[in-house]
């Protein structure tokens, strides 16, 4: 009886030695799969936001990215054949059906058109998923139960999203230089102010991207509409965008749903009034968002009806000492310094009510910025153009002049008029006609002035500048807008939109875990 009880308890015992012993190994196993997807799941994305930026971006990166740290992070070493065996037997049959497999590595020398099944992209380039290949824990107690092997596996979902200020469906040609204040918007009986040149007969500087992503405003259903452009101002472009590293049309891959990455953008030959909604009526956006203008968490001035943001670019000047015509960061001393700015870029000179801005040993409160024979306010949008045009002048003899706040939506002093917009390799957006133009990089910029007109009568809002007018009768509509373009290396790193050299700087999208 004693041997039969003995024996009959063993079953209880290994089984539960199995739940203590295995089980445990399981779990351990199933935390290094789950870790090992994180970490390959944010590699690809990562892979993304860098190659965004450098024009470099590819789904082989992408796949060779995931791949590389998976295997670096997983408990079990493989031989280079089993590993690639692996993956090629991986099935992922949770996968929803709007993800497609990527391609295997052009290494593994499998045939053309090869895809990995646990390696998926979404429809619209926003969500990437990986699956880690079953892993198996041999038992050491579960064998006496039945279970010589365990298997455990895990999934990772990260979303590439556009951030700090997104990128904006506004374009710049190739000449535009750093400093500039160039006519983002304007319409067709557009106002000769600058830098607006009047009636226009073509394009008029908007451009019609589609929107990936399920939403009211499914651009990929077809041609976008005012509502795209509006949601697109609004809210930031939805898919991922690469420069192009040469000017060849042979690389082109067209913003057609659902191309990745697009790199080559159609213009909008008519004047639509989903820029004026986008920026700053918000009429028609879904529920949830705000015109881009009536974001943030700065000053409002009201302008024909709506609330919009009123904090100017001088702003987010940081500090410095004006010493010798230049504005000292560091104690160098020297206009050539790095650590120095031009004498026009500092802060004071914006807000002091008299100040010696010209360093002439008197004190001013009006100086002819711009060099057309009228004095402007030291709160003037021409006197920050001049402190730009300078720094761009002094060709990267100068230091970072702005705060990171700038651009920072995830902090409290950012400013929805910092946002980023292609330039293009091509010399013109076009005149009258829906045209095809080439991501040369990504430009940042501070949105400007802001035209409303009625009848003859126009007025123009600036940020931090007075607008009594703009508090005045109904009946306006926007009509043009303008946007100084900031130079990269007067913002810090994570700002910028071109990095120089092999800097990685911080595209315009960042990647965070889904799921």
């Amino acid at each position: 009886v004693s041997a039969l009880i003995i024996a009959g308890s063993m079953f209880l015992i290994f089984g539960m030695a199995a739940i203590a012993i295995d089980a445990s190994a399981l779990f351990v196993e199933r935390r290094a799969d789950q870790t090992a997807a994180d970490l390959g799941a944010v590699a690809g994305g990562v892979e993304v936001v860098a190659g965004a930026a450098l024009g470099s971006v590819t789904d082989e990166s992408m796949v060779i990215a995931t791949l590389d740290y998976v295997r670096f992070n997983l408990p079990t070493n493989y031989s280079d054949p089993d590993w690639i065996a692996l993956w090629r037997s991986c099935v992922d049959s949770d996968r929803p059906a709007s993800f497609s497999p990527m391609p295997e590595p052009s290494s593994w020398g499998g045939p053309p058109g090869a895809t990995l099944d646990c390696i998926s992209i979404d429809a619209a380039a926003s969500l990437y998923r990986v699956r880690t290949p079953d892993q198996v824990v041999n038992t050491t107690f579960a064998k006496f139960i039945g279970f010589d092997s365990l298997q455990t596996s895990a999934v990772a979902v990260v979303t590439i999203i556009p951030s700090g200020g997104g990128i904006l469906p506004f374009g710049l040609p190739s000449g535009v230089a750093d400093g500039a204040l160039h006519c983002l918007s304007n319409a067709p009986g557009g106002l000769a102010n600058n830098p607006c040149n009047g009636p226009q007969a073509g394009n008029f500087g908007t451009l019609k991207i589609k929107r990936y992503t399920p939403s009211p405003y499914n651009g990929c259903n077809a041609a976008p509409t005012n509502s795209v452009l509006a949601l697109n101002i609004a809210a930031g472009i939805d898919h991922i965008m690469a420069p192009m590293p040469v000017h060849d049309t042979s690389l082109e891959v067209r913003d057609i749903c659902y191309n990745f990455p697009v790199n080559t953008l159609q213009t909008d030959p008519g004047f639509p009034m989903g820029t004026e909604a986008g920026l700053v009526t918000g009429s028609g956006l879904p529920a949830g968002e705000e015109a881009l203008l009536q974001q943030g968490p700065q000053p409002k001035q009201t302008a024909f009806g709506d609330d919009l943001d009123n904090s100017p670019l001088w702003n987010w000047l940081l500090e410095g000492v004006s010493t010798g015509g230049t504005v000292d960061y560091g104690g160098g001393g020297t206009a050539t310094s790095t650590d120095d700015a031009t004498l026009f870029c500092e802060p004071a000179g914006f807000t002091t009510g008299f100040y010696d801005v010209d360093g002439d040993g008197s004190a001013e409160n009006q100086y002819d910025f711009d060099g057309d024979g009228n004095d402007e306010s030291l709160a003037s949008w021409q006197h920050m153009q001049k402190c730009l045009l300078d720094y761009a002048a002094g060709a990267g003899a100068y230091t970072v002049i702005f705060s990171s706040e700038l651009g920072d939506r995830n902090g409290d002093n950012w400013s929805p008029r910092f946002a980023y917009v292609p330039q293009f390799w091509d010399t013109s957006l076009g005149a009258g006609i829906s045209q095809w133009l080439h991501i040369w990089r990504y430009r940042p910029i501070f949105i400007q002035g802001l035209w409303w007109i009625r009848g003859n009568n126009a007025i123009v809002f600036n940020p931090g500048e007075p607008c009594t007018p703009c508090t005045g009768g109904g009946g306006y509509r926007m009509w043009q807008v303008s946007a100084l373009v900031i130079p990269d290396l007067a913002l810090p790193e994570e700002l910028r939109g071109d990095p120089p050299g092999a800097a990685v700087g911080v595209s315009p999208y960042v990647v965070r875990i889904f799921r």
